[in-house]
């Protein structure tokens, strides 16, 4: 009986001593997390990459992730989402989806609702010249596009820190990804809704194609919904399908009705705003 203790006694000491020679068990980094969540997020593998930022925006000692995507599938002419993640246990959540952004982005040391303030560039798309857009978080969520309220135009210095610069808008040889429009091509430019605007008939369609605002909200709705579909399991995508196709006719008879063109404008603007929130809350 001693000779098979003191056995077991060598192989359980011989098992410890080449268990401490083993390579420590390793754990995900936040950019390996962060990948994942990407690949999950962009299932059509869509995107041709993406530049990454990570900060403290809430003060809770995590760092949030803020991600500047590019990839024709998502970007135009006023340029490529930014996505406001936050950690959510081993992986992320959308805090808000920024539809048309450009670089750089900057983080601000003010904050509002007790996150940090976000500026991004805005440009594009029929906006001559660019601008710096001020983003601040209203308690839930930042403002989704920065080319109208509640985003505003940064009209002086604020002190700051650039966490996604310039140079990410430079992809392959430095060129830019979406160069600013010639001369020749604004116009063309300043009307881009979600649809063809040379088959509009309605007084909505063509209010909104002649409306470079318009055009913008008009685009991120569509953003919205192509992202909820993506992220909803089949048969809740099927419904969404569907209600979309309703809120698309009652949208047209509320806004078609509308005897003056300025009360159109508010219907569009309420309309569509209205829809992008509700799109973008069912993916958080």
């Amino acid at each position: 009986m001693r000779r098979i203790g003191s056995a077991f006694a060598v192989l359980l000491l011989s098992c410890l001593a080449q268990a401490q020679r083993q390579t420590p068990m390793s754990f995900p980094t936040a950019e390996d997390q962060l990948r994942s969540f990407l690949q999950n997020y962009d299932k059509d593998g869509a995107e041709d990459g993406y530049f990454p930022a990570f900060v403290d925006l809430n003060g809770d000692g995590e760092k949030e992730a803020i991600v500047y995507l590019v990839g024709q599938n998502w970007c135009g002419s006023g340029g490529c989402p930014t996505l406001v993640l936050a950690p959510k246990a081993s992986s992320y959540r959308v805090v808000t989806r920024i539809f048309i952004t450009r670089p750089p982005i900057r983080v601000l040391t003010t904050s509002s609702n007790g996150w940090r303030t976000l500026t991004v560039w805005v440009s594009g798309g029929g906006i001559q010249p660019g601008y710096e857009a001020e983003l601040r978080f209203d308690g839930k969520t930042y403002p989704m596009n920065p080319s109208v309220p509640p985003a505003r135009r940064l009209r002086e210095k604020v002190e700051g820190e650039v966490i996604i610069p310039d140079s990410a808008n430079d992809i392959r040889n430095d060129k830019p990804l979406y160069p600013e429009p010639t001369a020749d091509q604004t116009g063309a430019a300043e009307s881009r809704p979600s649809f063809n605007c040379a088959s509009s008939k309605t007084p909505t369609e063509k209010l909104v194609c002649r409306d470079a605002e318009l055009a913008s909200l008009d685009r991120g709705m569509a953003l919205a919904y192509r992202s909820a579909l993506q992220e909803l399991p089949t048969e809740r995508a099927t419904a969404l399908r569907r209600e979309q196709q309703e809120w698309l006719r009652e949208y047209a008879r509320a806004c078609d009705s509308v005897a003056s063109e300025v009360d159109r404008r508010g219907c569009v603007v309420q309309h569509l705003g209205s829809r992008t929130r509700q799109l973008t809350a069912l993916i958080r």
